[in-house]
């Protein structure tokens, strides 16, 4: 099964809603794209919502994401802030993978509310 995008411009930011299965080869394609568009469309910032994706990504496959896929989006994007919207990682996944990505130099948070990852990416 593979995913899709849903995409719109607002306010400077790219929103995203992906769909599809919950793995690490969906999660590395999307964010390919993502980082392809913003770079396109020259917008520095992303609210992706991924509550569209079916299953669970490991906590191995989330660190090795981070490690290995998300320093090629440097290149592919000039994105300065990505806000993520899941409903299915618990609080101990969301402080993993947001301090994965923060220590090695990404603006990324997860939130569960769209208004709140809004205002976040606006500050």
């Amino acid at each position: 099964m593979s995913h899709e995008l849903k995409t719109r411009t607002e306010d400077n930011i790219l929103h995203v809603d992906v769909s599809g299965p919950r793995d690490a080869a969906t999660v590395a394609a999307a964010a390919q794209e993502i980082a392809a568009l913003c770079k396109k469309k020259a917008i520095p910032m992303a609210l992706i919502d991924v509550t569209g994706l079916e299953g669970e990504l490991k906590t191995l496959d989330a660190f090795s994401l981070v490690v290995k896929h998300f320093p090629t989006l440097r290149e592919l994007s000039r994105l300065k802030k990505v806000a993520v919207i899941d409903n299915e990682l618990t609080e101990e996944r969301h402080r993993f993978l947001e301090n994965v990505a923060v220590n090695r130099g990404f603006n990324f948070r997860i939130f569960d509310d769209c208004d709140k990852a809004t205002e976040w990416l606006r500050e």
